[in-house]
């Protein structure tokens, strides 16, 4: 395990100044991964420096797309896992109001130890499915922002994402290179949701070949009311393919 010289000298590739409270923050956020991970599966990443490219650096990167992340932003990470994109965001940005929403009770808990130990005041976690949250009216058209990070493809992320969304705010897509070959039936999709694909925008992390890619989709109209469709649908029958009879 790295400590916090060797951490910050990892995490010095961003092209952001982390003060020192946000730096401690992190190096905490990372050794409780650590060691959680060797009691139970938090993430399939098992090498120390690679835990830090793949997922810290990984999250944070498009931060320095400043557009995306307005000051005072509300935001919601879908199917966040160990925390992924949404708690590193949260601890670097402080400014940002940020709901965790991750269904396995394991992985939601260790998250609230997170911010518990952290104390992040601007971080709470939703133990719910998205197909449910997304049709209550507390959650529904609230965010400004939404992530998600290698949780489906594409055209299910448009189901799961949008609805959560105001108009005028937009999904923010964590994807590799492969994503492409996707994009006609995810723009087909986030139509559907009342949402636009803009341009994707390339994501360096040094001494990485990863091409990694981050796919905005602004919210334009708000989401037909039957989206999201009840838990297990959209994956089945992601609404890019065009569907024969009853959606439901």
């Amino acid at each position: 395990m790295l400590d916090i010289q060797q951490f910050s000298a990892r995490l010095s590739s961003l092209s952001m100044l982390l003060n020192p409270q946000t730096l401690t923050r992190l190096h905490q956020y990372y050794i409780m991964l650590w060691d959680a991970s060797k009691n139970f599966n938090l993430t399939s990443v098992k090498e120390e420096t690679e835990i830090i490219d793949r997922h810290m650096i990984d999250s944070l990167a498009p931060l320095s797309f400043y557009h995306l992340f307005p000051d005072d932003s509300t935001l919601i990470d879908v199917g966040s896992g160990a925390g992924f994109p949404g708690m590193p965001i949260s601890i670097v940005r402080q400014d940002l109001q940020v709901v965790l929403l991750e269904a396995n009770m394991k992985r939601a808990a260790f998250m609230d130890e997170v911010v518990s130990s952290l104390r992040l005041r601007n971080t709470r976690i939703l133990r719910m499915r998205a197909e449910e949250a997304g049709q209550l009216a507390i959650h529904r058209e609230r965010f400004d922002i939404a992530t998600a990070r290698a949780v489906a493809p594409l055209p299910v992320l448009m189901e799961y994402l949008l609805p959560f969304i105001r108009i005028g705010g937009y999904a923010l897509l964590w994807q590799g290179p492969s994503a492409q070959a996707g994009i006609t039936d995810a723009s087909n999709a986030a139509r559907l949701m009342g949402g636009w694909l803009q341009e994707s925008l390339r994501v360096q992390i040094a001494d990485r070949d990863w091409n990694h890619i981050i796919i905005p989709v602004t919210k334009m109209t708000p989401t037909p009311l039957r989206y999201p469709r009840r838990t297990g649908i959209p994956e089945r029958r992601p609404v890019s393919v065009k569907l024969k009879g009853s959606e439901q």
